[in-house]
């Protein structure tokens, strides 16, 4: 189990966070429903135990390579 570089602590899994476009329906009377999700970005990753942001590319594949 890879340890966080800024807590030292072991750790499983990462918190991520990102940027996400959605597609919302306006009825004209203020409500917005939600009917998808469009796409995300990767902004960063962040340790689940001191939630530093961690020095890693944002994709999928930097994680899974320091998390096995």
């Amino acid at each position: 189990m890879p340890a966080c570089p800024k807590c030292n602590q072991q750790i499983d899994h990462l918190n991520v966070m990102v940027t996400e476009r959605n597609l919302y329906t306006y009825d004209g009377t203020g409500d917005y429903e939600r009917r998808d999700s469009i796409e995300f970005d990767i902004d960063y990753w962040k340790c689940p135990l001191c939630h530093a942001q961690l020095d890693l590319f944002p994709n999928s594949d930097t994680a899974d390579e320091f998390l096995s």
